[in-house]
């Protein structure tokens, strides 16, 4: 994931314990049940690779990501994977893929239903017939917002201290995310401030670019980590009615 103004060297500190491997382990086994055939993926949005780095043990695997910085990290720890510097909602490798995927809720750095929906025309491209698109999304904005209680999380590494308060805050058809850093070492305190706009996308909005786009769309609600699945299969041209 790469969202709006992200910091590579902080977020790979801010989610360095969360569990890539069980993640990939798990899509493994969603490709498997659906696609038992693929050999091919490419992570749309790969940030600094860290899925791409678990999903290649059982794919040939390629990454896409809008931000240099994102992928200068994932060179370091995929020297060997193309990695390619595109916008998800308008790019073209000029090949397709048994499987794409879009993970940790980055499809919502698309701000608006039309940016998703090109994203998902281009995502749909770059698929095999009978390919797999997964989408991770970001939360659903409620019937009844109200305010969100800050997020915050603490981490010590040997680079000292990385605190960060998140505030995000739903008006209208936007998430609007406001970021504190404090980076502490040898005593040495450093405020970074990020600001992101994010897409509050629903169900319909994935269900109606899904069907523009000529994918057979699923929902599974719990998915990787609780946040849910849009799982879309590309039709197979080899098993349609040519009537």
């Amino acid at each position: 994931m790469s969202p709006g103004a992200w910091r590579s060297d902080l977020y790979d500190r801010l989610f360095a314990a969360k569990d890539y491997a069980a993640e990939a382990l798990k899509l493994r086994l969603i490709i498997e049940s659906r696609s038992p055939r693929a050999q091919s993926l490419l992570d749309v949005a790969c940030g600094t690779g860290r899925h791409l780095e678990a999903l290649r043990r059982w794919y040939s695997v390629e990454g896409l990501d809008s931000s240099p910085e994102m992928l200068t990290a994932a060179r370091r720890r995929l020297p060997d994977v193309p990695l390619h510097v595109e916008d998800m909602s308008g790019f073209d490798l000029g090949r397709s893929f048994d499987v794409v995927t879009c993970l940790f809720s980055a499809i919502a750095c698309l701000p608006t239903r039309a940016r998703l929906g090109t994203a998902v025309g281009a995502m749909t491209r770059h698929l095999n017939d009978g390919g797999l698109l997964i989408i991770e999304p970001w939360d659903e904005p409620p019937t009844n917002p109200a305010p969100t209680p800050p997020w915050l999380q603490r981490v010590d590494d040997e680079q000292g201290t990385l605190v960060c308060v998140e505030s995000t805050q739903l008006e209208g058809d936007y998430w609007h995310q406001d970021s504190h850093y404090l980076l502490i070492s040898e005593g040495v305190v450093e405020h970074v401030r990020e600001k992101r706009t994010l897409g509050a996308f629903c169900a319909d909005d994935y269900a109606k670019t899904s069907d523009a786009g000529g994918l057979s769309l699923e929902h599974d609600p719990v998915g990787l980590n609780g946040r849910g699945l849009f799982i879309g299969r590309r039709a197979d041209v080899a098993t349609l009615d040519p009537s």
